[in-house]
């Protein structure tokens, strides 16, 4: 009797490692890891040509780390689209985003949206962005919410050709963005503004 219950036991640990093994394989290997609920962001796949990225919904609260934190040969190519109209709070820890073979944003708000976007830098952040895009990218200058940047951490942008670093991309006018705290380092593409338009916008 002794050994039948041994046996089952055994039997039971087997059967849990297979199952474990199973959720792992069906686990996809993301290089941009989003800690938050789920129903407030959707991720959208792309092909050789087209980014991923993560659609970001109204109400969220999220917090975003690079799979291997922000190092050199390390960088994710998953961007960050936050919706039109959305109002969120957006955590960026050790995040490190290369757009620049997609010709994308690294973290685009939807044009002329009227939502309250709030980022808080933790640790070294960095976004290197496609032609034409900024940084972070702003685009709209009527009725739009703010940008709030803050935190105990740093942000490195570097716009695209004729984008600015943090604002808008070309052509495109921005306002209302505000820095609160964090190191916030902004390079803009010829003829654009580190923390502004782009060029031909304000």
């Amino acid at each position: 009797m002794k050994e039948l219950k041994h046996l089952i036991y055994f039997e039971n640990l087997l059967e849990n490692a297979d199952n474990e093994l199973v959720k792992q394989e069906k686990t996809p290997d993301y290089d941009l890891l989003v800690s938050g609920d789920p129903a407030f962001f959707e991720r959208k796949t792309g092909d050789a040509e087209k980014q991923d990225y993560i659609v970001v919904k109204d109400g969220a609260e999220l917090t975003f780390t690079s799979k291997e934190s922000c190092k050199e040969g390390y960088q994710t190519k998953t961007a960050i689209l936050v919706e039109k109209d959305a109002k969120v709070k957006l955590t960026l820890e050790e995040v490190y985003i290369n757009s620049a073979g997609f010709k994308n944003s690294c973290l685009q708000i939807a044009d002329d949206s009227t939502g309250d976007v709030e980022l808080i830098l933790k640790g070294k952040n960095v976004f290197k962005t496609g032609s034409n895009c900024a940084g972070v990218q702003k685009n709209g200058d009527g009725n739009v919410g703010t940008l709030t940047i803050s935190g105990d951490g740093e942000l490195t942008a570097n716009g695209g050709t004729y984008a600015a670093g943090i604002g808008g991309g070309t052509g495109a006018s921005t306002k209302n963005i505000v820095i609160n705290s964090g190191t916030v380092n902004a390079a803009a593409g010829s003829f654009a503004a580190g923390i502004g338009g782009g060029q031909g916008g304000s």
